[in-house]
């Protein structure tokens, strides 16, 4: 009976945060057919790339230095010394590093010298694989007009695995006639073609295998992209509905989950796009939130502004430049009324020449409603920065508040939008009345007049009846 020897590898990843924990590949040393195993112990297993090496213990247990320029996927070669038998599965002991470092074992098992089964299909096309392999890795002289000689690679083949030369190149001429006779991959034909040292139709039948290659990526790489385009358009609807649903947390974690499909080289629109709605969900976030949540999200969602300002450009989208502009200011105006100290009047002043920028776009020919919305918002952040300024700078921002209130209402009319117009009516009596307060004599009483009269228009549309808290906070205003 023919003894079989089974080497079984684990590898095992460095614990993370110790960062003296060795990378080791783990492995145990069995003889035996299928059906009988024992351990090998005092056997030496070497790991060629790193020289690193150990000698099985008395459970056929053995661990080497895996080192961090070796990665899953990479091809390493395994050497274990038992006199009479060599490698067979993997052929040479050429193994890629499994991906699963924890859970998977790669066998390896090792053969009597001389076994028949060294002499399969499988192992000879390896053989014709490396020795095709082996010697571009050694360099000659460029003047040099000889073919690498392979027969020295074929002879201690012949005798690592207990062979003739004679045998190995008979094998490997039945099994190129074989290849040649049936319908084989055009690797495989190249394979062929060398192992007869055709070398031209080789070199010709790798390149066939390769432009066929070239086309199976392609096609795979057609097929991943349009599953990632199905989950970037799933996590975007999922996060518009979150948005419409009011639950802003979940729209925000989907729309993050479809940016981490999303690459800004790839697609630059889509992820310019997901960032905007990102900011839009953070900053609902930030006015919904307490505490420190509140800066999280507020910073959240001028950074994702901010980014999506970095594809969306003046000169080429303008529309979304200044609808983006107008979103980043409406965040560090938010920021500003959870914030306290100077600080806050940074955030104010950033917040205006966000609303300022848009302004450069949404013009009231071009774009009216855009126009007005943002000139009220101008407004509601130069009124805020007045309350925390004093004397002539307050008072000159107060009128700027006023003038920018008074655009607005060049657009929102009662007729057309009546909600909105009693909004910016009742701002514009916050500002009329703050330049009351600050001002004496006959000016007082001219923009208290003007104050009172704004906020009476605006409980024309803001009655008891129809917006009972909107109208209670325009009394108390107005009283």
């Amino acid at each position: 009976m023919l003894l079989i020897s089974v080497l079984y590898l684990a590898t095992c990843l460095a614990c993370p945060g110790d960062p003296q924990s060795p990378r080791e590949l783990l492995g145990k040393i069995v003889m035996g057919d299928d059906q009988y195993q024992s351990p090998l112990d005092n056997v030496k297993v070497v790991l060629d790339e790193s020289g690193s090496q150990d000698i099985s213990n008395n459970s056929g247990l053995f661990q080497l230095y895996l080192p961090d320029v070796l990665r899953p996927g990479d091809e390493v070669t395994i050497a274990a010394t038992v006199p009479g038998y060599a490698i067979y599965e993997p052929p040479g002991g050429k193994l890629r590093i499994p991906a699963d470092f924890l859970r998977t074992r790669v066998a390896i098992r090792l053969l009597p010298k001389g076994s028949p089964k060294f002499l399969s299909d499988a192992q000879l096309r390896a053989l014709v694989e490396r020795s095709a392999n082996e010697p571009s890795r050694q360099a000659s002289q460029p003047s040099s007009k000889e073919r690498p000689d392979r027969g020295h690679y074929l002879k201690d083949w012949a005798v690592q695995y207990g062979f003739s030369v004679d045998q190995v190149r008979a094998e490997l001429d039945r099994w190129a006639a074989d290849v040649g006779s049936r319908k084989a991959s055009a690797y495989d034909l190249g394979l062929a073609a060398f192992a007869m040292n055709n070398f031209h139709e080789a070199n010709e039948r790798a390149l066939d295998a390769a432009a066929q290659a070239e086309v199976d990526i392609a096609s795979l790489q057609k097929r991943q992209q349009a599953s990632v385009d199905r989950a970037v358009r799933a996590y975007r609807l999922a996060g518009d509905s979150a948005y419409y649903d009011l639950d802003f947390e979940k729209a925000a974690s989907a729309y993050n989950k479809a940016l981490s499909y999303t690459s800004r080289n790839q697609n630059v629109k889509q992820w310019a796009d997901l960032q905007l709605r990102t900011g839009s969900a953070e900053y609902q976030l930030a006015s919904r939130s307490e505490g420190t949540l509140i800066r999280r999200h507020s910073e959240s969602s001028i950074r994702a502004y901010s980014l999506a300002l970095e594809v969306y450009k003046r000169e080429t989208l303008p529309q979304e430049w200044a609808g983006t502009q107008n979103n980043l200011g409406l965040a560090f105006a938010a920021l500003a009324g959870r914030s306290e100290g100077p600080q806050t009047a940074g955030y104010l002043e950033q917040a205006v020449a966000a609303y300022r920028s848009a302004l450069q776009v949404r013009t009231r020919p071009q774009l009216p409603q855009d126009w007005g919305i943002t000139q009220n918002n101008v407004g509601l952040a130069l009124d805020a920065l007045a309350g925390r300024s004093e004397g002539t700078q307050a008072r000159a921002y107060l009128d700027q508040a006023v003038a920018a209130y008074l655009s607005a209402l060049e657009v929102r009319t009662r007729d057309q939008e009546p909600k909105r117009w009693a909004i910016t009516q009742n701002n514009l009596g916050n500002a009329l009345g703050a330049l009351a307060r600050r001002s004496e004599g006959s000016g007082a009483r001219v923009y208290l007049e003007q104050a009172i009269a704004a906020y009476r228009s605006a409980l024309q549309v803001r009655t008891r009846e129809q917006l009972p808290q909107d109208w209670a906070m325009t009394q108390n205003n107005l009283g």
